[in-house]
C-alpha cells in the first residue's frame, strides 16, 4: 500500500508543560529530528507542528503542541489546529518529566484531565527514565517507586482510569517500547470508536432505548390495570 493510499489510524497529540520533553518525545517516535527541541526551561515550540509516520498499513499523525499554560490552551489547539477527522482519532499523550513534576504542572493538568474529550483517550509518557538509577530495583520497580512518590499522578490514574503509561528516554535505545506505545494508542482509539458506534445503535428511529423501556413498562401496567377492572366489572 502506497503512502497516498494509507489511512490515518491515529492522531497522537503530545501535550505537556514547558521542558517536559514533548518535542524530544515526538522526535524519538518519528526516529528523526522534525520537532524543534532543546534542553532547558525556554520554550522552543511556539506553534502546532504535525508529522506523519507509517505504522503497518496505516499512517499516524504526530502532533507537537506549545507548552500548556492553561486548560484553554489545548482546547484552542483542538478547535483551530486539528481537523474534524484528527479530533475523532486523537489520543492525548501527556508528557511529564521524572523528577521535575511541579505544582504549576499539577494545576494545569488537574483541570485538563477532567475534560470529557480526554476520557478514555489519555496515556502518560514519563521522560528522563535514566534519572531513576537505583541498582537495587529492576526498571519497572524503579518507575513504580517513583509513581508512589507522586500521589497526584496516582490519583489521576485512579480517578480518570488512565491505565497506560510509558517511561522512556530521549533519544530511546529501545524502539520496541515506542512501537508498543503507538499500538496501545491505536487500540485506545479503536475502542473509543466502537463505543461511540454502540451508543449510536441504541437509537432507533430517533428514539433512544432509554426512553422506550419506561414507556413499555407504563403501557404494560396500564394494560394490567384495565384487565383487572374489566374482570371485576364482568363479575358483578
Amino acid at each position: 500500500m502506497s503512502d497516498t493510499q494509507k489511512t490515518t489510524a491515529l492522531t497522537l497529540v503530545l501535550v505537556g508543560s514547558q521542558g517536559s520533553g514533548k518535542s524530544a518525545t515526538g522526535n524519538t517516535i518519528l526516529k528523526r529530528e522534525r520537532f524543534k527541541s532543546c534542553m532547558g526551561t525556554i520554550a522552543t515550540t511556539e506553534s502546532v507542528s504535525k508529522e506523519v509516520m507509517s505504522h503497518g498499513e496505516n499512517s499516524v499523525t504526530i502532533v507537537d503542541t506549545p507548552p500548556l499554560s492553561s486548560t484553554e490552551t489545548l482546547m484552542t489547539i483542538i478547535k483551530h489546529d486539528l481537523s474534524k477527522h484528527q479530533q475523532t482519532t486523537a489520543v492525548y499523550a501527556v508528557v511529564i518529566t521524572i523528577g521535575r513534576f511541579t505544582k504549576e504542572e499539577e494545576n494545569v493538568l488537574d483541570g485538563l484531565l477532567s475534560k470529557s474529550f480526554m476520557q478514555g483517550r489519555t496515556l502518560f509518557v514519563f521522560t528522563r527514565k535514566n534519572e531513576l538509577k537505583d541498582p537495587n530495583y529492576r526498571e519497572e520497580e524503579r518507575v513504580e517507586r517513583w509513581l508512589n512518590s507522586e500521589p497526584t499522578i496516582r490519583r489521576w490514574m485512579r480517578e480518570y482510569k488512565i491505565k497506560n503509561y510509558f517511561a522512556i528516554e530521549n533519544p530511546s535505545e529501545n524502539y520496541d517500547r515506542i512501537l508498543e506505545m503507538i499500538d496501545v494508542a491505536v487500540n485506545m482509539n479503536d475502542l473509543q470508536k466502537k463505543e461511540n458506534c454502540f451508543e449510536k445503535k441504541i437509537f432507533h428511529g430517533g428514539i433512544p432505548v432509554a426512553a422506550v423501556i419506561p414507556a413499555v413498562v407504563v403501557l404494560t401496567v396500564v394494560v394490567l390495570v384495565l384487565g383487572i377492572l374489566y374482570f371485576n366489572c364482568s363479575s358483578i
